[in-house]
């Protein structure tokens, strides 16, 4: 007894402990008056926090349809406080829900509108949203959903999580045909059968739990027989347990687009997987270990992962993936059946823009059979020739599934049944050319001399693809009026040599590009013979077609014209698309008279005289930097002209029209060859439209 008193352990805590020990049927009572000896005291247990809800019972009645199961949810809840109450989890899709109020005497009532509120959360499932005004409240919620069934008989269904409660009740109703369904429910205290027209009635009594499943049996019929006379019923074969189910199956079908260059493979993987006989939560791939890139010329083992990334993985209910040590995992939200998509995008870097490449390839771990298809993508100016193919068969471009048809330039296309396939390609870089981005189809040059200036009006028609500017090469102490593009007035700029116009980069349509400037030029005024040069501005792009219109004042007599361009009968060439008209809503705009114009540009010339630079920039109605004037077409066509053309003009070619001149008139004059004077004269006075 001494020995039991020795071993008890005594609570400084309590200044009287009793302890009763049974010892040969006989009660012994010792008291302890005070403390044996001194111990400091215990901290106090923590608070536990305050209860906000309790779940008394949950009731689940379900109906069993051909394609799913159609579930009732009926969740009995005591609040305490406005709180977020998960009720639901797993794969089901919610059409209704409701929620009411019990009363004292056992009736319902309608919750208050926004008392209830339905969210979705990824991780947990379906969280009720509830408030509460008053306390000790006694709410019913009820939802309705639709859930897959477990098994490819749809003979399981599995349900869960659920709230824990004090009581579960499950009720289902099964179809059947002439025999009733017979039917298991996990963790039941006790389940009933009662059978109807056609359907099973099951009623059970769960234990609280998270997660129970229900699956049912049909049984076979017996087969009658007759003996004799005598109908005799033979013995069915004894059904298989649930632990000989069929089997997982999971098989898997890749789709491989593999696009060479830049320097890199970039490579999408369309990953189908095929779940049956149950649910899969984790898909792994495998990197295989033959991938990778080498020079040509070069013995050694092709490269492996170190140029190797996965940029990105998507995929419906994927909650996460990762790629370590040549394993690439993904991480479903929760155990999925059936059909799966993934869309995988993997780039690796070749070692040089000519070389051997074996593309990536991810092989899936756990599958019963893996089937796909390989497409090979090429960028121009690359080649692309299959020098290795190991248990794969190459087939025509329109033998590819769906999942190819968006996709253009598939050279080479491959069918595989087997994850042992392997693909050997050699790549090879040609040098690229120089291309025409841009080219004017048309030109136009009106060039008016008015016997001390010479006006320019150039119009382009052009077409570009790349280019970013058009340079005009001008002379030097030239005076830019007005530069339009597409219609619109834009800001030219200048580098060392030329004037920059911006163009726009359309790659079939053509737009027109419009220049306007002026320069000082004297006509003589004797009667002695002199040289009148004419040049041709360059710009850096071709001309498929050069027009030249050229006006030149009446008081003087050409000959002898010189320049290479060819005399053109036919006005009509010269009109070009687009150009010069302005657009009704823009036609109000001030004009100006041909004495203001020429006032403007002879202060202008008087500047340069006196300070022999360009003077002030705000000075003569032009200023630096901003966008010019959207002038008119026509310029000062005063006299005779000319009219010449020529054909293919390459770019940044010289041309100079010149031609011999003098003060006085004549009946006849050379041609521009040296024969027979062609001149018109134009009715009316300049103008500046």
């Amino acid at each position: 007894i001494w020995q039991l008193l020795l071993q008890t352990e005594v609570h400084s805590e309590l200044p009287t402990v009793s302890v009763l020990y049974c010892f040969n049927k006989m009660a012994l009572k010792v008291v302890l008056n005070g403390l044996l000896f001194e111990e400091e005291a215990a901290p106090p247990p923590p608070t536990p926090p305050p209860v906000v809800s309790i779940i008394r019972r949950v009731c689940v009645d379900s109906v069993m349809l051909p394609q799913s199961v159609k579930s009732t949810f009926q969740f009995e809840i005591q609040l305490f406080s406005s709180v977020d109450v998960q009720l639901l989890g797993g794969s089901h899709a919610i059409v209704e829900n409701r929620c009411e109020i019990i009363q004292p005497d056992g009736s319902t009532i309608k919750a208050p509108q926004g008392r209830i509120t339905l969210k979705g959360n990824e991780m947990r499932g379906d969280v009720i949203s509830l408030i509460d005004t008053t306390s000790d409240t006694l709410y019913k919620v009820t939802l309705i959903a639709m859930m897959p069934y477990t098994n490819y008989l749809k003979q399981s269904v599995s349900y869960g999580p659920l709230p824990i409660s004090n009581y579960i009740s499950f009720s289902a109703r099964i179809p059947c045909d002439a025999l009733p369904a017979q039917c298991t429910i996990s963790d039941s205290l006790s389940v009933t059968h009662s059978t109807e027209e056609k359907w099973t009635n099951v009623k059970g009594t769960l234990l609280p739990v998270e997660n129970f499943s229900v699956k049912w049996t049909f049984p076979k019929k017996e087969t009658i027989t007759t003996v004799r006379g005598t109908e005799i019923a033979a013995p069915s074969k004894p059904s298989k347990p649930d632990s000989q189910e069929k089997a997982l199956v999971v098989t898997s079908g890749q789709d491989y687009l593999h696009t060479i260059g830049g320097g890199m493979c970039a490579t999408t993987l369309y990953q189908h997987y095929t779940v049956l006989n149950g649910s899969v939560s984790t898909f792994v791939l495998e990197l295989d270990s033959n991938h990778g890139s080498r020079l040509r010329d070069s013995d050694s083992r092709i490269e492996t992962s170190p140029r190797m990334k996965i940029i990105s993985v998507t995929g419906k209910n994927l909650s996460n993936w990762d790629y370590s040590k040549s394993m690439l995992t993904l991480q479903m939200e929760q155990a999925v059946q059936g059909v799966l998509h993934f869309y995988i995008l993997i780039e690796l870097e070749l070692v040089g823009s000519s070389c051997l490449l074996s593309p990536s390839k991810l092989k899936p771990i756990g599958t019963s059979r893996n089937k796909g298809n390989i497409a090979i993508q090429a960028c121009p100016g690359i080649e692309v020739k299959d020098t290795e193919v190991l248990r794969a068969t190459k087939v025509n471009e329109d033998e590819l599934p769906e999942t190819y048809e968006v996709h253009d330039n598939i050279y080479h296309s491959f069918k595989f049944l087997s994850s042992a396939n392997h693909l050997v390609l050699e790549i090879i870089k040609h040098d690229d050319v120089n291309v025409l981005i841009a080219s004017a189809e048309r030109a136009r040059y009106t060039i008016t001399h008015t016997g001390e200036f010479l006006f320019y009006h150039l119009a382009y028609e052009i077409q570009n693809s790349e280019c970013q500017f058009l340079r005009v090469e001008i002379p030097p102490k030239a005076k830019i009026w007005s530069a339009v593009v597409a219609g619109d007035p834009v800001k030219p700029s200048m580098d060392e040599e030329h004037i920059l116009l911006p163009l726009i980069k359309f790659n079939e349509e053509v737009f027109v590009v419009e220049l306007m400037f002026a320069i000082r030029n004297v006509l003589p005024t004797s009667s002695a013979e002199e040289v009148l040069s004419v040049t041709i501005p360059k710009i850096d792009i071709p001309i498929s077609r050069l027009f030249v219109k050229l006006y030149a004042p009446q008081t003087n007599v050409y000959s002898q014209w010189s320049g290479g361009l060819e005399e053109c009968d036919s006005d009509d060439e010269f009109d070009i698309k687009h150009i010069s008209r302005e657009e009704k809503k823009r036609q109000k705009r001030e004009r100006k008279t041909e004495q203001e114009w020429m006032y403007c540009l002879q202060q202008e010339e008087e500047d340069d005289d006196d300070s022999g630079d360009e003077g002030d920039q705000n000075s003569g109605g032009v200023a630096l930097g901003l966008k010019p004037l959207k002038l008119g077409t026509q310029v000062f066509r005063n006299g005779r002209y000319f009219c010449l053309m020529k054909l293919v003009v390459p770019a940044r070619a010289s041309l100079v029209i010149s031609c011999k001149t003098r003060k006085g008139e004549e009946d006849t004059l050379r041609t521009l060859s040296g024969e027979k004077a062609r001149h018109r004269m134009e009715e009316g006075c300049c103008s500046l439209m």
